[in-house]
């Protein structure tokens, strides 16, 4: 059937950060959207993309069976491999990590007579498995590209010119998720079109402190920072009759209790659940 609404773009998705997102080897897959949005909510962020975009490659490499007379009648997968390629033009810290690796970029801190230094160390080294996730957008649409054990292998060439960026090459050799299905890259989408089972909320608030981003019903991880010992955690359904489960730190509380934080990191959740719908909202609290 003809249909629009599926002709789709491939924009990036940076509302709350950059559409490229890097953290550690992801063991555990993440069964839904909203538990990927959570386990990403603090990648680093590696910032601007070029305008050429992200390319998704998978290549299948196989054997072919022939009978008697020549004619192919079975094809054997012999190996596959998924690469994942883009180009960064913001060459900060985060852009070579992305690139080379952790272990490869040195970071010196600013002194009273020096600026904040960098020692790239290009050599026989690759860069060490980490987990790449890019988001992506076209109006409600909403994708997710999962890289759960991804590794750079690929030679770097970088030029230096007065009249264009500096760009950084990514390109991501996809390996094996750990978990025996085979799969080395999987991709997420959320067509944004509800049902009439809504499982979300109306409001979120941790006490007066800020949320980042600004809360909205289709958002499910944030951020916030709080010097308060404790603040009020409060969370509306935004359908009546669909229930919620709210904890901190993996202990319940009702909403409009008082949460006692500790130094550090601290996890609110909250738990829509609407008959066979369900959605989960993070925040990430740090408490100075």
């Amino acid at each position: 059937m003809i249909d629009t609404a599926s002709v789709r773009v491939g924009a990036p998705d940076q509302r709350t950060t950059g559409a490229v997102l890097r953290g550690p080897v992801m063991t555990s897959i993440p069964a839904t959207m909203e538990v990927l949005e959570t386990a990403i909510a603090l990648f680093e962020d590696a910032g601007y993309v070029s305008e050429d975009g992200v390319t998704v490659t998978t290549e299948f490499n196989t054997n072919d069976k022939r009978d008697w007379s020549g004619a192919v009648v079975r094809k054997l997968l012999e190996s596959f491999d998924g690469t994942v390629s883009y180009t960064l033009i913001q060459s900060d810290n985060e852009a070579w990590k992305q690139s080379l690796g952790e272990d490869n970029v040195e970071e010196v801190a600013a002194t009273s007579s020096t600026g904040a230094r960098t020692i790239l160390h290009l050599g026989a080294h690759f860069a060490e498995p980490q987990c790449y996730a890019i988001k992506v957008k076209d109006g409600d649409f909403r994708a997710i590209i999962l890289i759960p054990n991804g590794q750079v292998v690929s030679g770097l060439e970088l030029t230096f010119k007065r009249n264009d960026t500096i760009n950084v090459p990514v390109n991501i050799s996809c390996m094996d998720d750990g978990t025996g299905s085979g799969d080395s890259i999987l991709i997420y989408t959320d067509d944004g079109v509800y049902t009439n089972a809504d499982a979300t909320l109306s409001a979120l608030t941790i006490g007066s402190e800020t949320l980042s981003p600004t809360f909205s019903a289709s958002t499910y991880a944030y951020t916030a920072s709080t010097s308060n010992s404790s603040d009020t955690v409060t969370a509306t359904k935004n359908v009546s009759g669909a229930s919620l489960v709210l904890t901190v730190n993996g202990d319940s509380i009702a909403s409009g209790g008082t949460a006692t934080w500790k130094t550090g990191a601290n996890v609110v959740k909250a738990v829509v659940t609407n008959g066979a719908a369900q959605k989960t909202y993070v925040v990430n609290v740090t408490k100075s």
